[in-house]
C-alpha cells in the first residue's frame, strides 16, 4: 500500500521522496469513509514525523495535531462500542501522537506545551503498560526534562525518582540506565544546592561504575556519567565556598 511505501522511504531516510506519498495519501483523505478514521490519524502522524525530520516543524505539528483530533475522536467513540483492543491500540497511537507534539514544543522551547503533551501521553501509557515499559520511561524522562527548563525541580526530581525505581525494580541498581537517571538526580540536587543528596547519587553512580568496570560494552559509558555527576557537585560546591568567603 502507499502508506507502507512512505514508511518504509522514511525509515531509510528519502524524506522528500516519503513527504510526496504522504501528501498523495492525504490528498484522498477527504474521501475516507469513517471506518478509516483509524487510519488516517496514523498516516498524519507518519506524515508529520517526516517533516519534523526535515526541519518543517510548523507543518509537522499541524498534522500532529490533526491526528491528535482524530485519535481522541475515536476513543471518545470507543467508550460506547465493544472495543477494547482497537481502544487500546487507539491509545497507544494517541500516546506516541502527543509525545510528538512535546518534542516540537521543547525544541520550540514552549515548555508549558510540552509539559502538557507528555503529561496527557504518560496517562494514556500509565493505562497501557508497566512502568518500566521502555516507552512509558522515555516519556517520563521527557516530562522531568522539561520540568527542569520550566524550574519546577521538585516535580522533576519526583519524575526520575519514579523512573529509577522502576529501573532499580527490573535491571537491578547497578544498571547503565539506572546510573543516567541517577546523574540527571545528582545535577538536579546541585540547582537545588542540596549537595548532600547530590553527593548521594553520585556515589550510587561511582558505585555502579565499580561494578560494571571489566564490562567493555558499558565501562566507557559508565566513567562518563560518573565524571558528569561528579563534576556538577563539585563546581557547584566549589562556588558556594567562594560565595561564603
Amino acid at each position: 500500500s502507499l502508506s507502507k511505501k512512505a514508511t518504509a522511504l522514511f525509515a531509510l531516510g528519502r524524506l522528500p521522496e516519503a513527504q510526496a506519498v504522504f501528501e498523495e495519501i492525504l490528498a484522498v483523505a477527504p474521501k475516507m469513509t469513517p471506518a478509516d478514521k483509524a487510519e488516517l490519524a496514523e498516516i498524519q502522524n507518519s506524515y508529520g514525523c517526516t517533516l519534523y525530520a526535515a526541519g518543517q516543524r510548523d507543518i509537522a505539528l499541524r498534522n500532529f495535531e490533526q491526528s491528535l483530533f482524530v485519535n481522541k475522536t475515536l476513543l471518545d467513540e470507543s467508550i460506547y462500542c465493544d472495543a477494547d483492543a482497537s481502544g487500546e491500540l487507539i491509545m497507544a497511537r494517541t500516546a506516541a501522537t502527543l509525545n510528538n507534539i512535546g518534542q516540537i514544543g521543547l525544541k520550540n522551547r514552549e515548555y508549558e506545551k510540552a509539559k502538557a503533551a507528555f503529561e496527557g501521553s504518560y496517562k494514556y501509557q500509565f493505562l497501557l503498560f508497566n512502568p518500566s515499559n521502555p516507552f512509558v520511561l522515555a516519556t517520563m524522562d521527557k516530562l522531568a526534562f522539561t520540568n527542569v527548563k520550566k524550574g519546577d525541580r521538585g516535580k522533576a526530581l519526583s519524575m526520575y525518582n519514579q523512573m529509577l525505581e522502576a529501573q532499580i525494580e527490573v535491571l537491578g541498581p547497578h544498571h547503565i540506565d539506572c546510573a543516567q537517571t541517577l546523574t540527571k538526580i545528582s545535577l538536579v540536587h546541585v540547582e537545588e544546592k542540596n549537595f548532600q543528596a547530590a553527593e548521594t547519587a553520585a556515589q550510587m553512580v561511582v558505585e555502579a561504575e565499580a561494578r560494571n568496570e571489566n564490562n567493555p560494552k558499558v565501562s566507557g559509558r559508565f566513567k562518563s556519567l560518573s565524571k558528569a555527576a561528579k563534576k556538577g557537585f563539585k563546581k557547584k560546591a566549589k562556588n558556594m565556598a567562594a560565595d561564603k568567603n
